[in-house]
């Protein structure tokens, strides 16, 4: 009887807490792993939004050339295996060629990039107008923010193309690094338009659909 008391205490003890927002039980309100980070243990969605909300971005532009840059590298990297080697030619010219072609694909990147963000904000005020009238003003430049810093998991392409050496693993890799950066694509037009999950999926997908036909289309043309 008593072992039976000390268990029922002992889940109770477990499930101290229970969050006011999505109902959820919890042992701890947080987790304290140093004086200044802090991790909720539920409602996750409500953390994503003090941050992007809240929180004073510092050189957001520096934060948009590595992402870009990065981007820019996987591309380069794709399009160099994907063309045969030919025949030896002077180091110097080899240089200059690869050099031109990252400055080009940086230039397709930012291209790839943009019609990705500009048409994920149209679609999304589109969508808004049509299932939250009630908005005052649409959030364009939180918006913009948060699309950037959500792309962080772009920095993750560079050690996948040094560490893959040529293997069938790097392109599973790459997959899964844009499945990461989509999905996060996903939560923060989540939280910036207040949407559901489902609409700011088709959202994210839709852009990035038309973002990679772009892409395509611009490989096609020559410089």
């Amino acid at each position: 009887m008593e072992l039976e008391n000390s268990k029922t205490q002992h889940k109770k003890s477990e499930n101290m807490y229970v969050c006011v927002n999505c109902g959820r039980s919890a042992p701890t309100l947080y987790k304290h792993f140093s004086s200044d980070v802090l991790k909720l243990c539920h409602c996750k969605t409500e953390a994503y939004r003090h941050i992007l909300y809240n929180t004073q971005i510092q050189s957001l532009w520096k934060l948009a050339t590595i992402f870009l840059l990065c981007d820019a590298y996987r591309m380069w990297v794709m399009e160099k295996e994907s063309k045969p080697h030919v025949g030896t030619v002077r180091e110097e010219l080899v240089y200059l060629e690869l050099e031109w072609g990252f400055y080009l694909m940086c230039l397709k990147a930012l291209l790839g990039n943009a019609v990705h963000f500009l048409l994920l904000a149209v679609v999304g005020y589109v969508m808004d107008i049509i299932f939250n009238a009630k908005r005052e003003s649409f959030p364009w430049k939180k918006l913009f923010i948060s699309l950037i810093l959500t792309s962080f998991g772009k920095i993750f392409f560079i050690p996948s193309i040094l560490w893959r050496q040529g293997s069938e693993i790097g392109q599973v890799t790459d997959i899964l690094i844009t499945v990461f950066v989509l999905v996060s694509h996903i939560q923060a037009v989540k939280v910036i338009l207040s949407s559901s999950t489902c609409l700011s999926t088709f959202q994210v997908l839709f852009t990035y659909a038309v973002q990679t036909r772009v892409e395509v289309l611009l490989n096609m043309m020559e410089f």
